[in-house]
């Protein structure tokens, strides 16, 4: 993409990419500076909601100023093209770090979520809500800092969008509860998305996955993760960690400060309001928010037909012991033993489960078996059709995106199941797209000593050097002219660079015309001149071992390396 947006912003290329947006390199030709451009996706051009949920970005994150949020510059439309300027980040995205660093040291970890987290509490006093944290959203720099982008579904907070129930948009895995289930969404769902962020982190895997998003969410809604004190990690960040990312709100951090408050306390090496015991293996820790609904389903089966379920578990297991009585039901006599209805009808009802259990799992064993074929290397297009073969759908609300140096941009890297795995059904496969070679910046190496400049392009990654000579009044012999392509150009790392190299200041070549040609290459020599040829000619008017001419001829700008030849009598003239 080549062109000047808005007549001021200069494209330099392609940096990134996700479900809505391009994001491009430029150069602000205005204040002379780097930006970030956002342009949205042609696809989503015509689409009414998608270019006002893309410009509501703009208007939502234009307010915040905060070191730990990307700076939003400017927002504007350029024929059909919408697009949004934003800080540029020297830096990488926390995914990145993720999949090329795998789990992090405690402090770091807990270092970079508390950044992510001061920026939440200042979007938070501002009444924005993020709605999509995830590491994909986070950029780190490379002094360490990191800096929240996207905030493209982000609201201000009204009384009117208190209650919004609308879609739900965003990653999954990082995808709160209340979001899941179309309720509420409060800063507390962004707190969630960050306890699952730190979760990935100190272990290096998310807390929950599965092959399809309905599965993810559920487990949002029903599982509690192996903490990190079991895996071998911090057991001082578990009680952060679950409280967290607590099912219910009540039992999750009121707001961002409370969350900074403990993870204050860590870094400090005191203890956290909340530790859970996670030694004992055979223990199921029950999370309070799963207590209290207990507490309420048990309330709720008192009051039904007669009090059937009416059993007392007030003070048993890890039941609270505060739980109200409950009355005593009708009671069945069989033979010389009064029961409970529930004695009788639990049993019924768990073979029952059982029953249609097996027939469920019966069903998966003998149904219909595939094998996912191998989709590697092709483009989206190509994978649809060779899945609509095998009888299989690609997920196209899930597609990732990654630099690689083997895979060409736009062709699939990696897909979940893997190549050959047997499946079930009508399978919807994952795929990872490739965003082509990792982008470079290229360093400034004009007027720099050529030894000097090619170790700092190596050092930089870059491989393909290539060298030209050219003279330059200007530049001092063995310095770099220029190169190509231009200092601070966003390219690939396979990427040629053309050095030019002075051969320093231009000669006038003497005319040695009679004089003896042993001189004339001795002054030659004495010069600098190492490339000198000699040879003879014969001439009716120069004396013997006089010089004729010279080639390139007298009074001709040379250069040093410029070979010189000289040719001179060797008859003399012709009585």
């Amino acid at each position: 993409m080549e062109r000047l947006l808005g007549d001021r912003y200069k494209i330099e290329g392609k940096i990134g990419a996700g479900g809505m947006a391009i994001v491009y390199r430029a150069k602000d030709t205005l204040l002379e500076r780097t930006v970030a451009i956002k342009v949205l996706r042609e696809q989503f051009v015509t689409d009414e909601a998608f270019v006002k949920r893309f410009r509501r970005e703009a208007q939502a994150a234009a307010s915040l100023s905060h070191p730990n949020i990307v700076s939003i510059y400017d927002v504007g439309r350029d024929g059909d093209i919408d697009y949004i300027v934003m800080e540029y980040i020297h830096g990488q995205t926390l995914k990145d770090i993720i999949r090329s660093s795998g789990p992090l040291e405690t402090l770091d970890a807990v270092n970079l979520v508390y950044q992510v987290g001061e920026a939440l509490r200042h979007a938070h006093a501002n009444n924005i809500i993020h709605r999509d944290i995830k590491p994909q959203n986070i950029l780190v720099t490379s002094d360490g800092r990191a800096k929240v982008t996207d905030f493209g579904i982000a609201r201000a907070v009204t009384s009117a969008t208190l209650t919004h129930t609308g879609d739900i948009i965003g990653s999954v895995h990082y995808l709160s509860p209340e979001q899941a289930r179309g309720a509420l969404v409060t800063e507390q769902s962004d707190i969630y998305s960050l306890g699952i962020i730190l979760y990935e982190l100190i272990t290096g895997q998310l807390p929950y996955d599965g092959d399809t998003p309905i599965s993810i969410a559920l487990k949002h809604l029903q599982e509690i993760p192996q903490m990190p004190g079991q895996l071998g990690n911090s057991e001082e960040l578990d009680g952060v960690i679950l409280r967290a990312i607590a099912k219910s709100t009540n039992d999750r951090y009121l707001n961002a400060k409370e969350f900074l408050d403990d993870l204050s306390r860590v870094r400090a090496g005191q203890q956290v309001s909340y530790r859970p015991n996670l030694h004992d293996d055979d223990m199921t820790v029950l999370h309070r928010g799963m207590a209290n609904q207990v507490n309420r389903d048990a309330n709720t089966r008192q009051g039904g037909a007669g009090g059937v379920a009416g059993s007392r578990m007030g003070n048993t297991g890890n039941m609270p012991s505060d739980m109200p009585p409950v009355k005593k039901g009708r009671r069945l006599k069989i033979g010389r033993f009064e029961v409970a209805p529930y004695v009788i009808i639990l049993p019924c009802v768990a073979i029952l489960a059982i029953i249609v259990a097996m027939y469920f799992f019966v069903g998966y064993v003998s149904g219909d078996k595939r094998n996912v074929p191998d989709l590697t290397k092709m483009t989206l297009v190509e994978a649809k059709a060779k899945l609509n073969e095998a009888k299989m759908t690609l997920d196209e609300e899930d597609i990732g995106e990654m630099y690689s140096d083997e895979v060409e941009e736009g062709r699939i890297i990696e897909q979940i199941p893997a190549p050959g795995t047997s499946v079930k059904g009508a399978k919807k496969i994952k795929v990872t797209l490739s965003l082509g070679s990792a982008n470079l910046e290229v360093p400034d190496v004009t007027n720099m000593l050529l030894a000097d400049a090619l170790a700092l392009l190596e050092k930089d990654g870059f491989t393909k050097i290539k060298e030209e000579k050219s003279t330059d009044d200007r530049v001092a012999e063995g310095r770099i002219i220029s190169q190509s392509p231009v200092a601070r150009q966003q390219v690939s790392k396979n990427t040629q660079i053309t050095l030019v190299v002075s051969t320093g200041q231009s000669i006038v070549l003497p005319d040695f015309t009679g004089d003896h040609y042993t001189d004339a290459e001795k002054t030659l020599r004495q010069m600098g001149f190492d490339n000198i040829v000699v040879s003879a000619r014969m001439s009716n008017d120069m004396p013997m071992g006089a010089v004729i001419y010279t080639f390139p001829a007298a009074n001709t700008k040379v250069t040093k390396e410029t070979t010189i030849t000289i040719y001179y009598s060797n008859t003399g003239p012709v009585p």
